[in-house]
């Protein structure tokens, strides 16, 4: 199964995501958390560390340099470029940035193109996805299960979360809202 987890900034979509890979590995799945966000914290909301987050070498600048030129299959990038978080998942950066130039920040690996790569059948694949919703705009049907998006209850999250569910709407087979920072039944019935 292949979910991903979308929305506005600030939302807590990582910490969803986070809290989902730990949970469905407790529970007995094998787990791929792939990290989507060119600005990655998945893995210090899996409990990896900002070090050891910062130390991994995301799929794209692999494949940028040559690095992953003989890893013929998708799993063998997440066996070589991801590394062992807490409770059995296993934690992979595909968009960090750190040598940005200029013009387009696309090339290598998209999130979307891994999601549609990874064979979800004897794993679960948590993506935590870039904000807004861009990486949703580009799935295509079959590269996620499920889509997964957090809102809260303000304006502007709310209105992404309107465009994400509406978009995922023939993207996923489901689409799931998960209502955050919700202090009382005022902030649900915004939400």
């Amino acid at each position: 199964m292949k979910i991903v987890v979308a929305g506005k900034g600030g939302v807590g979509k990582t910490t969803v995501s986070g809290t989902m890979a730990r949970a469905l590995a407790r529970s007995g799945h094998r787990v791929l958390a792939l990290d989507a966000d060119t600005n990655p914290m998945l893995g210090v909301s899996l409990g990896v560390g900002p070090e050891q987050t910062d130390l991994l070498v995301a799929v794209r600048q692999g494949l940028e340099s040559g690095e992953t030129e003989h890893e013929q299959t998708t799993e063998g990038f997440v066996e070589r470029f991801g590394t062992d978080a807490p409770d059995g998942v296993r934690l992979v950066v595909a968009s960090r940035i750190d040598r940005p130039r200029p013009g387009c920040q696309c090339c290598g690996v998209s999130a979307e193109q891994l999601l549609g790569e990874l064979e979800g059948e004897e794993i679960v694949v948590i993506g935590d996805l870039e904000a807004g919703v861009g990486t949703v705009v580009r799935l295509q049907p079959g590269q996620a299960d499920v889509i997964v998006v957090v809102a809260q209850p303000t304006a502007k999250s709310i209105e992404v979360a309107r465009r994400a569910v509406e978009l995922a709407a023939d993207r996923a087979p489901r689409v799931v809202l998960v209502a955050n920072r919700v202090r009382d039944d005022a902030d649900l019935e915004v939400i």
